[in-house]
């Protein structure tokens, strides 16, 4: 009989950064892309915040040919397959990369998580399953995963007031997704700032913007 067996191994994984982390540094603020990009790529609707932010842009494990077997490559943050030991891995790299970036040495800067699409829930799965203690979350068209309990995500939410952004022509914000969407917030007992933008699937600059200047 087949039997799928684990290996520990230290691997070497990849993020980028923006901006300095000094004195200065006014919000630290971690950006999970969507599914089939790539952090280099995604970081470039931060590039412009200012002086104020440093951006931290974690990239997905696992990388692909977005079409067929060459071409343009993207990241995704998990698939159904082995899910739970992805998880896992994931956590490890993500611990790592915040330890990494010493919070003690920058008390007064925020820490602040915006997902985009897939992302929102690698976020929320990081930040619920390993108490990560932030200061704002944004979600940026993603959804709340399934597998989280009821009274932890209440309790790592309660003293934040997420912000939920979708785009008015987002593909995957049909009206009737949109409600169960808003019924997920309600039964997670989520206090939220729900914004809509006139556009698609993607991040609006200008609008992210004025909303992390709220933060």
């Amino acid at each position: 009989m087949t039997k799928a067996k684990y290996l520990n191994v230290e691997l070497k994984t990849r993020y980028y950064s923006i901006g300095e982390l000094n004195q200065n540094t006014k919000i630290i603020l971690f950006a999970f892309h969507g599914y089939g990009q790539l952090a280099s790529y995604f970081g470039k609707h931060f590039e412009r915040l200012g002086d104020e932010y440093f951006v931290v842009i974690p990239e997905g494990l696992h990388r692909f040919y977005i079409n067929g077997m060459e071409g343009r490559v993207g990241a995704s943050w998990m698939t159904k397959e082995d899910r739970e030991v992805d998880i896992v891995n994931q956590s490890a790299y993500l611990n790592s990369l915040l330890k990494g970036i010493n919070l003690i040495d920058h008390t007064n800067a925020k820490l602040c998580i915006l997902g985009f699409s897939q992302g929102v829930a690698a976020a929320m799965r990081w930040i619920i399953r390993n108490n990560i203690k932030i200061d704002g979350f944004i979600n940026w068209a993603g959804s709340i995963p399934n597998d989280l309990v009821v009274e932890e995500v209440s309790k790592t939410f309660d003293k934040l007031r997420m912000q939920v952004i979708i785009g008015d022509k987002d593909p995957y914000f049909n009206d009737e997704i949109r409600e169960h969407f808003l019924a997920w917030i309600d039964h997670y007992k989520l206090s939220v700032d729900f914004q809509r933008f006139e556009g698609e699937h993607k991040i609006d600059a200008q609008l992210l913007k004025l909303i992390l200047k709220k933060l």
